[in-house]
């Protein structure tokens, strides 16, 4: 008796997919699809690169903006190495970038001392900075 994978494989055309998973690549997308694509994928870049360079005009402190903005810089080259063979939603890919600039944001900083922690202090009056949470609120 032979059983045949039911697993991920590669299909004919060279690309990773699951069986019942539409195959997603510019190949298969209109070209108004494909102008949207590539116009979010460049807003997301843009974005992202822009907070980047931000945040690392005088940090607080370079080491800890390293160790905070490096999760981001990861999940960006992640992101695009995968972007052909697994692709993810519009929703996903700007949620992610949230959070990237969530990080970014907090290396500059130190997450005890951004200033949008500091303006909500006094509106709830918190004894502290309480951005570190929506940090690890965008974590999960």
């Amino acid at each position: 008796m032979h059983f045949r994978s039911q697993g991920p494989h590669y299909n004919a055309g060279g690309r990773w997919t699951t069986p019942g998973r539409a195959v997603h690549h510019a190949a298969t997308l209109k070209p108004a699809e494909q102008g949207r694509e590539h116009t979010v994928a460049n807003l997301w870049v843009l974005v992202f690169m822009g907070v980047l360079v931000w945040s690392g005009i005088q940090p607080k402190d370079y080491a800890t903006w390293a160790l905070e903005v490096a999760p981001a810089v990861i999940g960006l080259c992640l992101l695009w190495a995968t972007r052909r063979s697994f692709p993810l939603t519009t929703l996903l890919y700007l949620l992610i970038l949230a959070h990237c600039v969530i990080l970014m944001v907090g290396g500059h900083y130190t997450y005890a001392e951004v200033p949008l922690g500091d303006w909500v202090r006094p509106l709830f009056g918190f004894e502290r900075n309480h951005y570190d949470k929506l940090g690890h609120f965008a974590q999960g």
